[in-house]
């Protein structure tokens, strides 16, 4: 889920359909988190955790990663939207075919994913996310 997020902070955050630097697009996914930190009742501690791209090890933190995948149109009824999120990473790498394609499969790789419950969803997502960019050799800052 870690370009997944980078995703996330691409398109529907400000809600223009430029495509964006890559600190852009952390400044953005950083106004994002906060708002989602507010809404979701999230402490500092728990941010931090977000920003380490670690799993989160509480409810507000898994809430956050709903919180974000939802404002971004990249996770709809608690699943990944693989069309949203490849429209997200179109705009947001401007077409980049290499990086549109990457976001591609991940999405594909995590579409079945899903929970009852929004929060653990989310996690779910983010770690199916985090084992499919591990298997390809790919990192965070490859997005």
């Amino acid at each position: 889920m870690k370009s997944l997020i980078i995703l996330l902070v691409a398109c529907v955050v400000i809600g223009f359909c430029e495509p964006m630097s890559k600190e852009e697009r952390i400044a953005n996914f950083m106004k994002i988190a906060s708002e989602c930190a507010v809404t979701e009742g999230a402490t500092d501690d728990e941010m931090a955790e977000i920003f380490q791209r670690k799993t989160p090890s509480t409810r507000a933190g898994k809430c956050v990663h709903a919180c974000l995948g939802e404002r971004i149109g990249v996770m709809k009824m608690n699943q990944v939207d693989v069309e949203s999120t490849v429209a997200v990473a179109d705009m947001a790498f401007d077409g980049d075919s290499r990086k549109v394609q990457m976001a591609r499969e991940l999405a594909n790789d995590c579409a079945g994913i899903t929970d009852s419950d929004r929060c653990d969803a989310a996690v779910k997502i983010f770690e199916c996310g985090h084992n499919a960019i591990k298997t390809r050799g790919i990192t965070f800052e490859d997005v």
